[in-house]
């Protein structure tokens, strides 16, 4: 069930709980992080064949099969629009996800349990996760300008 939802120009931020989903893929780059504990995760390996565990952090880059699993689990989203090509060469020179810290966790926690309404200061918080989590992603220029 979605908690709530917050839509910016290039990306989303998101809130869900007891969320199961399908076997799936879409464009945007995933980041969930389980609020209260950990979450089931599936996920397409490198080679193809799909990987189960629990985890409370995962970064699912653009076009990955996944699937997410939670019974009484709050997660937190953040969709990224970002081109597979650029997460590709991100990683290629080294980029690597880095788990949000705890006042990343703590404020996405507080803007939860509030009914904050004020869009910049939730956009900032959201590019906030993003830089954090995904550093130097934003400087790598997509391969098609549109």
């Amino acid at each position: 069930m979605t908690l709530r939802i917050h839509v910016y120009r290039n990306l989303a931020l998101a809130f869900a709980q007891e969320h199961l989903s399908s076997l799936h893929a879409h464009q945007a780059l995933q980041m969930t992080v389980g609020l209260d504990g950990p979450f089931g995760l599936e996920i397409e390996g490198d080679d193809g064949a799909i990987e189960r565990g629990d985890t409370t952090f995962a970064c699912i880059a653009p076009q990955r099969i996944h699937r997410i699993a939670s019974c009484d689990q709050v997660l937190g989203y953040l969709y990224v629009d970002t081109t597979p090509v650029a997460y590709a060469e991100w990683r290629r020179r080294g980029g690597a996800p880095v788990q949000p810290d705890d006042e990343i966790m703590a404020a996405l926690r507080e803007l939860l349990r509030t009914p904050d309404t004020d869009r910049e200061r939730i956009r900032r918080l959201a590019y906030r996760w993003y830089e954090h989590t995904l550093p130097g992603l934003l400087e790598i220029e997509p391969s098609d300008a549109r």
